[in-house]
């Protein structure tokens, strides 16, 4: 099976720092297992002693990036370098065929599948596991950071044979069906839909679903590349029920213990007298007003100065509601899910999808982030934008955090989520949601439901 090379997973590859003696590291990275949000994404230690600065405390929030350092390997002292980008380097001179020795010497670890142990407190960061399989149940994906921070132009023809330019964020990323062994998920907005497979077991981990796809391209750096060549280079991650992470061949898991989900982070609303049918999400005919409607009619009665609907492919959030405040600016972004069933109820399914949109949404909690981005979805007719509200206010509110920074907040609005009685499995997934999104800055979170 031949496909594009794919990196080892970082377990595998920090199995070249297996039987060194008397290891030291004196420059170490950390990976936030949050990647999103407004705190670091990535620490560096940079000290002679620099390993015994990594904590407890810190195997819990990071896993291992990269490290550098020394040790005795069969009594020989060498300088050696792990990169969680599956490369090895080391700080030495030598002749091609010792630098083939070399490099012989570290696939021989690598082959071992002995897990690394350097006897420094390196040991205290998590490696993630290695998959062999993509596990079933993937329940949501997002970009790469760097897509986020740097989204890459891409063309595509409309119905009519125009070429259309597009940021890639404006396209909406779902999970269509989790499979043990695959995840097939769509890239699309209101003119295409393309979806893409992730498997380990192919010759490429990601392909396109069928041979009928769209073609979309990608305009990377000086070269345009296809869809999925771009996802094999800027990787998404993907997100199990417990919101562990995979990305590539690595499955970082998420913190081991959690907060039970309290139920005063659930707000019930009585919605057959607030004459809401919680199976519709959006307005369309028929009786019972929407979630949409009723949520709309909420922040509208509210301080709000500011009240955005973001409705689309490739959005913040369904709503954005900015407050201005005497503690300074304050962001609330709403998630809404309609309910499968016309009575609430403990149905796991009904979340997933919307817990994802929140993960993802925790991206965008910088203001002048924010700021920027509610400029360019305002440039889109498909999205509805201010109905309270304009740019100057916003930037003004915003603006407030020259003082005190601004809050954000993420509520998702899923009526069949119950305050009380909830099953162990939907209590678990809320609070995994609220553990990720708080580790990215996010002040609170929470359920608007039954």
């Amino acid at each position: 099976m031949i496909g594009r090379p794919r990196p080892l997973s970082n377990s595998s590859i920090n199995r070249v720092l297996n039987d060194l003696d008397a290891a030291e590291f004196f420059h170490v990275g950390m990976r936030k297992r949050h990647k999103l949000g407004q705190f670091e994404s990535y620490r560096t230690i940079t000290d002679p002693s620099g390993d015994r600065a990594i904590q407890e405390t810190d195997g819990r929030l990071y896993d291992r990036g990269h490290c550098f350092g020394k040790a005795l390997d069969n009594g020989n002292a060498i300088t050696i370098g792990v990169s969680s980008a599956s490369k090895v380097w080391s700080n030495t001179s030598d002749q091609i065929p010792e630098l083939l020795n070399w490099c012989n010497r570290l696939a021989a670890k690598i082959a071992t599948n002995r897990a690394a142990v350097t006897g420094s407190r390196l040991d205290l960061l998590a490696l993630g596991e290695e998959l062999t399989q993509v596990p079933a149940g993937v329940i949501a994906m997002t970009w790469s950071a760097r897509v986020y921070y740097d989204p890459p132009p891409v063309f595509y023809r409309d119905a009519a044979g125009n070429v259309v330019e597009l940021s890639l964020l404006d396209f909406a990323l779902e999970i269509v069906d989790s499979q043990e062994g695959t995840a097939t998920f769509a890239i699309s907005n209101a003119d295409l839909s393309w979806r893409g497979r992730f498997s380990l077991g192919d010759a490429d981990l990601f392909s396109s679903a069928s041979d009928e796809e769209p073609e979309i391209i990608v305009h990377r750096a000086n070269e345009d590349i296809t869809l999925q060549e771009y996802l094999t280079e800027e990787m998404p991650s993907f997100f199990c029920p417990d919101l562990s992470a995979i990305e590539g061949t690595t499955r970082f898991p998420a913190p081991p213990a959690l907060q039970v989900f309290s139920d005063d982070l659930v707000e019930t609303v009585d919605w057959g007298a607030a004459a809401v049918d919680i199976r519709r999400e959006k307005p369309r005919a028929g009786a019972g007003r929407s979630l949409f409607e009723w949520l709309r009619e909420r922040l509208l009665a509210s301080d709000a100065g500011v009240v955005f609907c973001d409705d689309g492919a490739g959005e913040v959030a369904d709503f954005i509601a900015i407050h201005e405040t005497v503690a300074g600016s304050r962001v609330k972004m709403f998630h809404c899910k309609a309910s499968s069933e016309p009575q609430a109820g403990n149905r796991v399914d009904d979340l997933y999808d919307v817990c994802g949109q929140a993960v993802k949404s925790s991206v965008w909690i910088r203001a002048e982030h924010l700021l920027a981005r509610l400029r360019h979805r305002t440039t889109l007719p498909s999205v509805t934008g201010y109905v309270r509200g304009d740019d100057d206010t916003t930037a003004r509110i915003l603006a407030l955090q020259a003082r005190q920074q601004t809050q954000f907040e993420i509520y998702i609005v899923q009526p069949s989520v119950m305050k009380e009685g909830r099953h162990a499995n939907i209590s678990n997934l809320l609070a995994a949601t609220r553990d990720y999104l708080l580790q990215g800055g996010i002040e609170s979170f929470g359920v608007i439901g039954s």
